[in-house]
């Protein structure tokens, strides 16, 4: 038997204590699934059904894997099929007590699997809403789309139309089109974009809410919104506050003397030491004192209208010297990427006192909001279909809530003993959510029934977060690890070994992610490094190799080429794979390779719809659908069964002319038109 033993063993037979709850970090290649699959054989040693256990993967392929290892090594149990290596002799063992457990209760697994609770989070929000399709508001015949896009967009149109409506509504599309400046399109792009994220905001627009609550939430939203802004902008602002506050000063006076009503007397309380707690007003003040206006574009000239008096002014001497320091602190925070966008967004931020026009401008954003999420609503059942957020949405409802459990919450709360969550990195606002109604009293469950834990065990690592476009919130997990889920404590457990990679890949990547600064995502997704496997490993396989100018692509493909020949003669080589961000980059690639005679063999590289042998099975489709469709037919008469010259597809379809006859019929009477030629006709 190979011995093996990982530095970070202890850890992980500590997550495999089936009394405990544990948030586990599990970099790349750290063998995550491994440990999901002995700790759901482990847990099932314990429970008295099998759907105590419910394992929540983030794709359908982990969740076959899964079930395939698990299945895989209760058979090898019950074969008596002993591993070799030490790492699946762990499984080996875990399994053959479960297998006694299954013996016992007579479960009878091997032959029927699917007791094996090991679903997707989208299946199982699937499942839920269907339980109760009334109560969801998510119909039985619903079923999941892919691209949401064009139902949104369609809401989003429909819900603009209205405006010329007798809706009791139009007015507030009126008001939130006139804040737009009348741009349709770009506020049907906003509106659309509203409704990726829509599970952050429909409660507040839920019937369920009550109109101070929702108009008390939504308050506090913008004034942490205003407070978050500055502290950030206040940061940024460090090294170019005392020299603001020098000006500020400055002009706030020239402006006491020449225009006392002037907004930007406010820069008298400007200080350098506390800028985040300035008010709005005054933030805003400070940001039209340095850029122009409506634009995140720095100032390149000061007036008396901004307390810079010209020459001749008694104080014109001073001025000038700080118009000259003006110019050259523009120049220093032009410097800052983002800084003067940050600052022009500060005259975008809405007023949080209420009767303001900016919050009269809220409350019509809050009904169209409602009106969008109803449109909606409508497209999905025209459609038959929707999106997963709104079966992430309807899994919730009909779970209902703390003061009115539904049925099926709880039989499952009744039934579910212990959840293992997968890709945690990934989940969504609303999925975590789901999380929490799943684990609604475990806390108190544990505290009055030590002897028998409900456990929480979820794996991630924020490093690998990638969903970001489905609204995956990498904080999420990071929040979790502080804080618990519901009051329920978790473990923090480490894994570190890395079985997958080489020595020198991972100390590379190690020096190369080690060295990256702590900002960004790296706030709440820090960089573990990981440990190789004690394996050798003669060479260094990690080589950055960097193209620029007009040929760069060019240069880039034939050195491809080049290693690709050098790995060719290497007897270690036997597989070679080639990663591009999209298909652009193989525009260069895919010639050179095909010159070099080098064979390749491509995944999803060309889109079926763009090859000419599917193109032209669509044609025959569109011209025996529509006889009128002359541009299928013109495409098919120029198609290799048929292959018309130009002068004979002009004889059967003339570019002028008042009686031109349907193509189709051109076609029928083809041996009477003395334009085509023979070649033509015997095609015919």
């Amino acid at each position: 038997m190979t011995e093996f033993t990982p530095t970070d063993f202890e850890a992980r037979a500590r997550a495999l204590d089936v009394t405990g709850s544990f948030c586990v970090t599990a970099p790349a290649g750290s063998g995550k699934t491994e440990l999901l699959t002995q700790r759901v054989l482990s847990l099932l040693a314990t429970v008295e059904q099998p759907e105590e256990i419910l394992a929540i993967t983030f794709t359908r392929k982990a969740a076959g894997e899964m079930r395939n290892r698990i299945s895989m090594a209760l058979t090898a149990a019950h074969n008596g099929q002993a591993p070799t290596s030490a790492h699946e002799m762990a499984r080996y063992q875990l399994a053959e007590k479960a297998l006694q457990r299954d013996r016992e209760r007579g479960w009878n697994l091997i032959s029927n699997p699917g007791r094996l609770s090991i679903q997707t989070i989208d299946g199982l929000c699937m499942q839920l809403a269907r339980q109760l399709p009334v109560l969801s508001q998510f119909g039985g015949s619903m079923a999941p789309m892919d691209d949401p896009l064009p139902s949104y967009e369609a809401a989003a149109a429909a819900t603009l139309q209205l405006v010329n409506s007798s809706s009791e509504l139009a007015a507030d599309i009126e008001v939130v089109l006139r804040a737009f400046h009348n741009d349709w399109q770009g506020l049907r792009s906003m509106l659309t974009g509203m409704l990726w994220r829509r599970e952050q905001w429909l409660e507040l627009m839920s019937p369920t809410t009550e109109q101070e609550q929702a108009a008390d939430l939504l308050q506090r939203a913008v004034v942490q919104l205003i407070v978050d802004h500055c502290s950030l902008l206040a940061a940024q602002l460090v090294p170019f506050a005392p020299e603001m506050c020098e000006i500020g000063h400055f002009a706030a006076g020239i402006l006491e003397e020449v225009n006392p009503d002037s907004e930007l007397r406010r820069l008298a309380d400007l200080e350098a030491l506390s800028l985040a707690d300035l008010d709005l007003q005054t933030w805003r003040a400070l940001a039209n004192f340095w850029l122009v206006s409506n634009k995140p574009a720095g100032r390149k000239k000061w007036t008396i209208n901004e307390g810079m008096p010209p020459a001749g002014h008694d104080r014109g001497e001073q001025s000038a010297a700080y118009k000259v320091r003006c110019a050259q602190l523009i120049a220093g925070m032009q410097t800052v990427p983002g800084l003067l966008e940050m600052l022009h967004e500060l005259r975008l931020l809405p007023n949080p006192n209420e009767g303001s026009e900016d919050w009269e401008l809220i409350g019509a954003v809050m009904n169209t909001l409602k009106l969008l999420a109803a449109q909606l609503q409508l497209e999905f059942q025209a459609r038959g279909q929707v999106d997963f957020p709104q079966v992430a949405m309807a899994a919730r409802q009909a779970l209902g809530d703390e003061q009115a459990p539904t049925d099926v919450s709880m039989l499952l709360d009744y039934r579910l003993r212990h959840i293992l969550i997968d890709e945690f990195q990934d989940t969504s606002s609303a999925q975590f959510s789901l999380v929490e109604q799943l684990t609604r009293g475990w806390m108190e469950h544990n505290h009055e029934y030590p002897e028998q834990p409900r456990t929480l065990f979820i794996v991630g690592d924020g490093m690998q977060s990638i969903y970001g476009f489905r609204e995956a919130n990498v904080a999420l997990f990071k929040r979790s690890l502080q804080q618990g889920i519901n009051g329920i404590e978790l473990e923090p457990v480490h894994l570190s070994t890395n079985f997958r990679s080489r020595r020198k890949l991972v100390d590379w990547i190690n020096a190369t992610f080690g060295a990256l600064p702590a900002a960004g995502l790296r706030d709440v997704a820090p960089f573990n490094p990981g440990v190789p496997r004690p394996d050798n490993d003669p060479e260094n396989r990690v080589h950055l190799l960097s193209f620029e100018g007009e040929a760069a692509r060019d240069m880039e493909a034939r050195a491809v080429c080049g290693i690709i020949r050098q790995a060719e003669q290497s007897t270690e080589c036997k597989t070679l794979a080639i990663l591009v961000r999209n298909r652009s980059h193989l525009v260069e690639l895919l010639p050179c390779l095909a010159e070099q005679g080098i064979r390749w063999q491509a995944v999803d590289i060309d889109p079926l719809a763009e090859r000419a042998a599917i193109i032209d099975v669509m044609n025959i489709y569109k011209a025996l659908y529509d006889q009128a469709d002359e541009i299928a037919w013109l495409a098919l008469l120029r198609a290799p069964w048929c292959g018309l010259e130009g002068s004979d597809l002009l004889a059967l379809r003339p570019l002028r002319g008042e009686q031109r006859p349907s193509l189709w019929s051109a076609i029928r009477e083809a041996p009477d038109n003395p334009g085509l030629s023979a070649d033509a006709k015997y095609r015919r």
